[in-house]
């Protein structure tokens, strides 16, 4: 007998997604949250550079 086992790349979606959720407990009306940080969705770029999402606003 053969059994699938699948194999998934380590990421750190299943901690978004706790995040997010937690945070939507508190935060209103909508929020972006990416690597354990909080944006407001006017504010967010993603920094193809680096690899990574961050603020407008950070230096």
């Amino acid at each position: 007998m053969h059994f699938f086992v699948p194999r998934y790349t380590p990421t750190d979606a299943g901690f978004n997604i706790g995040y997010a959720i937690a945070k939507s407990q508190e935060l209103s009306p909508v929020y972006v949250c990416m690597n354990g940080k909080i944006f407001v969705p006017e504010e967010i770029v993603k920094l193809l550079s680096e690899g990574r999402v961050g603020s407008i606003y950070a230096q």
